[in-house]
Formats: structure tokens, C-alpha cells, sequence
């Protein structure tokens, strides 16, 4: 009996120990699985807070890139209301011209026998310099400037103010320049916070201004500064910025001022640094004089080489008047027109609007999961639509919660020469669960992968996505009045990849030629004084049908 009974301790004993370590064990591993699981978590808010600051720091630097890039109100420009062209069989005259914006390039353009004509103005020399007509360029002269004159040096007044570099190098004391081939008076000194002024002495109707500058050593230099143009009272009629390189080498710099850009007459010529740590050496300058040429005509410099030799000329009329348009697009009043009210010819948007109606995100190198760059919801719709700077006209510009026909363009690059290697995932989620309940409820997922294009529309066929450079008409349809959306991306390169996203609105008839209007997208507002608000959105797919995601409202210094 006790060797049963003891042999039936130690089994007794064995399964109290046996579920001791059960409960041990079982304590361990939901400790562990807790502890994965509270990490997992940690690491995804972590991320979400990364993702979320690196948004919030793009949106913001890039309203105080384009916002905040010192624009001006600048109307000088407009186009001649006069053109004239000329063929063998016809003649047609008094053709007014509309001015529009390509890639920077400022032209007035018109039609004439079926064929665009395009006039096109240099906004460093301040003067239409080409046209183009039936596949053919040709270059502008302006038939007064072919009478010029230099004007005699003998009758100048030259004075010089400056501040002595802290330097007893010979390169930094006066020297005379080298008598050239072009007769004028020469002034040659390294100077800094500096002002040289040549006085005519008498209001003369200029037409090229020509100054040579010498960069005498690598320490030597000024390279920005402004050329004004003033009247016999003093004031300015014009200020011409000039930034030059800095190379030891003479540098030749024409500065073209045209007659017709103001009817007084130039006494001052004053050549001012615009900044006071720099310095500059003026070789010299010569100044030519319009004579008194009755033609005020500007023309191409030779025939157009269609069938008829068509011939084209304007004369002054119209040039220079104001038309309140800003003229150097970037008038910074948070608008795409200038002034409130005028809309830029061509559709054309001023650069401190872009923000408001671009989302800029970044994708890490090696970022084989998916990374959001774009998410919308009641939130961001609410700051876009109580922003007051996003009130221009709906002929032009929508809001995103109020539009059902939206197209999607993606600009997509690196800093590599290799090729791109991306994919993107698009989902579609429930508004009203996340206004209600804040859940997010995915209705549909489209997703396309090894893509290497880099500026494209987002195409959709039937379930597969695609990218194209021109609109199809499969273009993928984004209900944002009905449904919240977001885009994920990741990226297969060694460098990050940039993703920029901007919308367009198709029109109703569908027609290409009609207005595709521009659509504000990022919550942004910088209405108030001194702070910049804007949302940060952010989601991680943590499996399928789960999404770990926050808002930010982050309100940010100017």
C-alpha cells in the first residue's frame, strides 16, 4: 500500500507540476504576445508619427516657399493691338493679341489663315525678341533702334559712392580699363554696398545699354545687383535686376530699353549693389540714342518662308499698357488670377496657389510596403472649404468635396539616373462611417504594380489601373462629394521617390478644347496672422482590411 501510495504521489505530483508549468508557460506566452503585440503597436505609432511629421513639414515649407518668395505686382507687359500681316493676295491689319503662359514663357498669340501666330517676349531684355508663324521662327528688329548713336562721352558726369573693402590687395584700388573699341567712359573699381550714377546731363530716348564688367580675381565680384533708369527729377522709369556669374572672365551684359516703354527721356544711369557684402568691378559702359526715326515699327527680319512670303509687323500701339494682369505671374495674393479678379490668360495659375491645390508627399528608399501619400476625408474637406482664400470663381477653381468627376495626374521622380520602379494602391472608403463612427470602411481597392512612368493620368479599365501621359478618356473617376479616398505608394529605389498629385475636373461635355478646372485639395490656411494651419493625414495597412491611422491639425509659425 505505501509503495501505491507513492507511486501515486508522484503522479499526483507530476500532473500539480505539469500544470503549474502550463500556467506558467501560458502566463509567459501571453505576456510575450502582449508585449509583441504593445511593440507592434509602438512601432506603428511611431511611424505614423514620422510619416505624419514629414507631411506636415512639406505641406508647410512649400506654402512658405511659394507664399512667402517676396512677388510683386508687376504690370508692364501687354501685347501690341496693332499687328499687321501682310501676304501677296491679302492683307490683314489692326489683329489684337491675347497673352499667354507656357512653361515660364511669356507670348501674345492670334490666329491668322488657319495658322497660330505667336509673339514671344523676353522678360530678362524687356522686349518681344521672335514670332512665330507656319512652322517658321524669325527674329524681331525694331526699325528705329537701326538709327542709333553712341552718345559722346565728353558731355557725362560720373560719381561713385562706396564702402572700402577691409582689404590692401592691388585688385581692390582704382584702376583705369583698357581704352575699347567702343567709345565711352570707363569707371573700374572693387567696391561694396556701392552706387555709380552717370549723369547725361539731358533727358535722352535710349535704346541699348551695354556694360562690360571684369571679374579681376575669384574674391572679386558682384553678382547682383540693379541697373535703374531715372528721369531729370529723379525718378525711376525702370529697374532692371542683373545677377551675373561668378567666374574670373569679362562678362558682356546688353540691357535693352526700347522706346516705347515710357515717354519721358533717361538723365540717370545708376548701377546699385543689392547687397552689402558684395563687390564689383564696372569696366565700362556705353549707351546708345535713339535718332529721330519717324518709323515706330517693329517687324520680323525677314519674310515668312510660306507660299505668299507673308510679312509681319506691329508698331507701339498697346505695348505697355496696363492691362491688370501681374505680369511676372507670382503676385502673391493666394490667388490664381491677379488682383482678386483677372484671371491669367491661358488658364495660367499663379505659383503661391500652387500648395493649396497640390499634395506633395515622399516615399523612403526600399519601401517595399505600401506608404500613404494622399488621404482625404470630412476633416481636410472642412479646413479647404474655410480657408477664405479659397474662394475664386467656379468658373476656374473647385473645391474637392464638391466635385463627382475628378482625373487624376501623378508627377513622380528621384534624384537617379535609373529608372523608376513603383507601385500604387488606391482605396475607397465609406464617408459616412468615418464621419459617424470614425471607422474606416474600404469599399473598393484598385491596385497596379511595376510601374516606371513619371508624369501620367491615372487610368482605370475595368478593374486594372494604368498610367497614361495624355487624357484618354478611361481616366480612373474620383467621387470625393460621395466617398473618402487614399493613394499608397511604394518605391523600389535606392533614393526617395517624390510624388507629387494634383486633380482636374472634367468638364460635363466632355470636350477636351472646354476649361479643365484646377481643384483645391490641400488643407491648408494661412488667413491668419502669423500661423499657418494645415492637416496631416496618415495610414498604415497593417493586414487586409486594417488600417492604423491619425489626424494632425498642426498649427505652425509663419
Amino acid at each position: 500500500m505505501k509503495i501505491k501510495n507513492k507511486k501515486a504521489s508522484i503522479f499526483v505530483y507530476t500532473l500539480i507540476l505539469i500544470n503549474v508549468a502550463l500556467i506558467i508557460w501560458y502566463v509567459v506566452f501571453n505576456n510575450t504576445y502582449i508585449l509583441n503585440n504593445n511593440i507592434n503597436i509602438w512601432k506603428n505609432a511611431e511611424e505614423v508619427f514620422l510619416k505624419l511629421s514629414d507631411k506636415w513639414n512639406i505641406n508647410i515649407e512649400s506654402v512658405r516657399q511659394y507664399n512667402r518668395n517676396w512677388g510683386w505686382f508687376w504690370d508692364v507687359i501687354s501685347c501690341p493691338t496693332n499687328i499687321t500681316m501682310s501676304w501677296t493676295t491679302n492683307i490683314t491689319s489692326g489683329i489684337i493679341s491675347e497673352m499667354f503662359y507656357d512653361f515660364g514663357t511669356v507670348y501674345c498669340a492670334f490666329d491668322f489663315n488657319w495658322e497660330r501666330v505667336r509673339l514671344y517676349f523676353d522678360v530678362d531684355t524687356q522686349d518681344f525678341t521672335r514670332v512665330y508663324f507656319d512652322w517658321d521662327l524669325k527674329d524681331i528688329v525694331n526699325e528705329a533702334v537701326y538709327g542709333t548713336t553712341a552718345i559722346n562721352t565728353t558731355n557725362w558726369s560720373v560719381s561713385v559712392s562706396w564702402s572700402e573693402p577691409n582689404s590692401n590687395s592691388n585688385n581692390d584700388k582704382p584702376v583705369r580699363a583698357i581704352d575699347g573699341d567702343i567709345n565711352s567712359t570707363y569707371q573700374s573699381k572693387t567696391l561694396n554696398w556701392s552706387n555709380i550714377v552717370f549723369d547725361l546731363w539731358s533727358e535722352k530716348k535710349l535704346s541699348k545699354i551695354i556694360i562690360y564688367k571684369k571679374l579681376r580675381n575669384w574674391n572679386s565680384f558682384w553678382d547682383t545687383w540693379n541697373v535703374i533708369l531715372k528721369n531729370w527729377w529723379n525718378t525711376v522709369l525702370k529697374t532692371i535686376g542683373i545677377t551675373w556669374a561668378r567666374w574670373s572672365e569679362e562678362i558682356h551684359k546688353s540691357l535693352w530699353y526700347s522706346a516705347y516703354n515710357t515717354a519721358a527721356g533717361v538723365r540717370y544711369i545708376q548701377i546699385q549693389s543689392t547687397w552689402w557684402s558684395t563687390k564689383m568691378d564696372v569696366a565700362e559702359i556705353a549707351i546708345f540714342e535713339l535718332n529721330q526715326n519717324p518709323e515706330d515699327r517693329w517687324r520680323a527680319d525677314s519674310p515668312f518662308s510660306d507660299s505668299d512670303q507673308t510679312l509681319f509687323y506691329f508698331d507701339s500701339t498697346g505695348i505697355g499698357w496696363n492691362d491688370d494682369i501681374d505680369d511676372n505671374m507670382n503676385s502673391d495674393d493666394f490667388r490664381p488670377g491677379s488682383r482678386d479678379s483677372i484671371t491669367y490668360p491661358g488658364n495660367f495659375i499663379d505659383d503661391d496657389v500652387t500648395p493649396r491645390l497640390t499634395i506633395f508627399g515622399s516615399v523612403s528608399p526600399n519601401t517595399t510596403d505600401y506608404h500613404n501619400v494622399f488621404w482625404n476625408n470630412h476633416l481636410t474637406n472642412e479646413m479647404i472649404n474655410d480657408n477664405p482664400y479659397n474662394n475664386d470663381s467656379p468658373d476656374v477653381m473647385s473645391k474637392i468635396w464638391n466635385v463627382s468627376r475628378w482625373f487624376l495626374f501623378f508627377d513622380i521622380f528621384a534624384k537617379t539616373d535609373e529608372d523608376l520602379s513603383y507601385d500604387i494602391k488606391i482605396i475607397e472608403f465609406d464617408k459616412d462611417s468615418y464621419v459617424n463612427r470614425n471607422t474606416l470602411l474600404p469599399i473598393n481597392i484598385w491596385e497596379t504594380t511595376n510601374l516606371t512612368q513619371n508624369y501620367w493620368y491615372l487610368q482605370r479599365i475595368w478593374s486594372n489601373l494604368s498610367l497614361s501621359r495624355f487624357k484618354t478618356w478611361n481616366e480612373f473617376e474620383f467621387n470625393f462629394r460621395d466617398k473618402d479616398y487614399a493613394i499608397f505608394f511604394t518605391n523600389k529605389l535606392w533614393v526617395n521617390l517624390s510624388v507629387r498629385i494634383t486633380w482636374e475636373e472634367r468638364p460635363a461635355s466632355w470636350n477636351i478644347n472646354e476649361l479643365w478646372k484646377n481643384i483645391y485639395i490641400n488643407p491648408i490656411d494661412e488667413s491668419e496672422t502669423g500661423i499657418i494651419k494645415t492637416i496631416a493625414n496618415h495610414i498604415i495597412i497593417g493586414w487586409e482590411k486594417n488600417f492604423i491611422w491619425e489626424n494632425f491639425t498642426v498649427i505652425w509659425p509663419k
